[in-house]
């Protein structure tokens, strides 16, 4: 196998790990499975570009909440608009990294360990 085609799997396999044995929040969102699903793997795929390939196995999409920016983010989100924040997580519950997610599927890093 190619270094594509192991990279491939192993973004699918951390991302049905994360999906499965991660409670579901969408309830309590009135989030349904499949944005949930889409907003979870846009958040891991733009930290997994970030961080180089350099992500443990254990790491993933943990909580999803919906947050009101109190200030602009110049070429993501205006002031009071709704967006997603993502965060990642160890299996131990060790915080890695928080990103939110804009209504366009645009990804904005908060912080995290390329700081």
């Amino acid at each position: 196998m190619n270094k594509n085609t192991i990279t491939t799997i192993l973004i699918l396999a951390i991302i049905v790990f994360t999906f499965t044995t991660i409670k579901s929040q969408s309830q309590s969102l009135n989030m349904s499975p499949e944005i949930r699903y889409k907003i979870k793997k846009n958040a891991f795929n733009a930290y997994f570009k970030k961080m180089n390939l350099n992500v443990l196995a254990e790491e993933g999409v943990r909580d999803i909440n919906i947050i009101k920016l109190k200030s602009s983010i110049k070429g993501f989100a205006s002031k009071n608009e709704e967006v997603y924040e993502v965060r990642i997580k160890t299996i131990g519950n060790e915080l890695r990294a928080i990103l939110y997610v804009n209504s366009k599927d645009k990804v904005h890093f908060v912080s995290g360990q390329w700081d």
